[in-house]
C-alpha cells in the first residue's frame, strides 16, 4: 500500500506541472491575467474571454 504522503506528493507534482503549463500559456501572451478565489483559478484571455 502506498504511503499517504507519497500520494500527496504525487498530487502536488501533478498540480505543479499544471501550473507550469498555465505559465507557458501566460508567457505566450494569450493570457491577460490570472486570479484565484475560493480554490478556483480564472484566466482572462486578451480577447476578454474568461477560462475557468
Amino acid at each position: 500500500m502506498q504511503h499517504p504522503v507519497a500520494g500527496l506528493m504525487a498530487m502536488r507534482s501533478a498540480l505543479h506541472s499544471e501550473v507550469e503549463r498555465t505559465r507557458a500559456v501566460l508567457y505566450e501572451g494569450r493570457v491577460h491575467s490570472i486570479s484565484e478565489a475560493s480554490g478556483k483559478c480564472l484566466l482572462r484571455l486578451e480577447s476578454g474571454e474568461l477560462v475557468k
